[in-house]
């Protein structure tokens, strides 16, 4: 199974979920168990609800530790592919603590002698979920390099906690809003505040803060900031502050582009638990081998 091969590949990190054991259905050919470590504190998908939208402060921890999983996994020549508020999982104990989840669309890259991904090496498969798929990964026939994905992916996760809103429904031609941005970034434009314009409010991040958004939600993949480069920007050094929210006072006006699966997983979760009859302790299974993609 290829997602247990890539689970293996980068376990023993502390920001990735860890991986404790893989086993054959009994009784359904073709279908898994993938037992995985417990986190008990949700998403972040379920944090930007409660919260409405989350303070630079607050966002800060959460982007430091998946930057962290995602730099371990290139050091690997393993690219996630999706990148996502919902394939991070918080920890109950640890206020900030998280844990990269899923690589059932991951992919190896070779890596060149120092480390670095080999150059030019182009993917045509155009995996993904839409919200969070770089732009080049809509024209699969051109095939595109896999490690920027990331990247984007990265910036759509970490804009969606600070502004409260998701700025795209997909990042090609098809959604308007990404037409008006690829038009309004021409030039010096910030992404942050073009984006904030499309909804007529002024951005009120941070210079780092939007320095670094900016640079993750480059359409260019080449010029695009690299998940290692974005992990030793300095907007990822101040300390963290206690999680609080900030939400907007129009920020019911704020359409938002998202479909979530919520329900199709939890209910695939408590049939497969109740099915095994797991120790309370140390496992839960999440997931059957069975793609729940809202992008088939």
């Amino acid at each position: 199974m290829a997602e247990v091969a890539c689970m293996r590949l980068v376990g023993g990190h502390p920001t990735i979920i860890k991986f404790l054991h893989y086993q054959e259905a009994p009784h359904a050919r073709g279908e898994a168990w993938v037992f995985l470590e417990l986190a008990t504190g949700g998403d972040l998908f379920d944090r930007l609800t409660d919260a409405g939208s989350l303070t630079e402060g607050s966002t800060r921890p959460y982007a430091v530790g998946l930057l962290s999983a995602l730099n371990h996994c290139h050091c690997k020549g393993l690219v996630h592919r999706d990148v996502k508020l919902d394939n991070v999982l918080l920890s109950a104990e640890d206020p900030f603590g998280v844990k990269l989840i899923d690589f059932g669309l991951a992919v190896q890259v070779p890596l060149k002698d120092d480390g670095s991904f080999l150059p030019d090496h182009r993917i045509y498969d155009g995996v993904g979920t839409k919200s969070y798929k770089a732009p080049e990964i809509f024209a699969p026939r051109s095939g595109y390099e896999a490690p920027p994905v990331d990247s984007w992916a990265l910036g759509i996760t970490l804009f969606s906690l600070l502004a409260g809103f998701f700025p795209f429904d997909q990042a090609n031609g098809a959604d308007w809003r990404y037409t008006q941005f690829t038009q309004g970034v021409r030039g010096d434009a910030s992404a942050c505040d073009v984006l904030f314009a499309t909804y007529k409010r002024a951005c009120t991040f941070s210079a780092p803060c939007k320095q670094l958004l900016d640079g993750l939600l480059c359409a260019d993949p080449k010029a695009r900031l690299s998940v290692r480069a974005a992990a030793e920007h300095e907007w990822c050094k101040a300390p963290p502050v206690a999680f609080h929210s900030q939400q907007s006072a129009d920020a019911d006006g704020v359409e938002i582009v998202y479909r979530s699966c919520h329900d199709e997983r939890d209910r695939l979760d408590e049939a497969l638990t109740e099915a095994l009859e797991l120790p309370d302790e140390a496992v839960r299974v999440t997931r059957q081998v069975a793609r729940l993609n809202d992008d088939s």
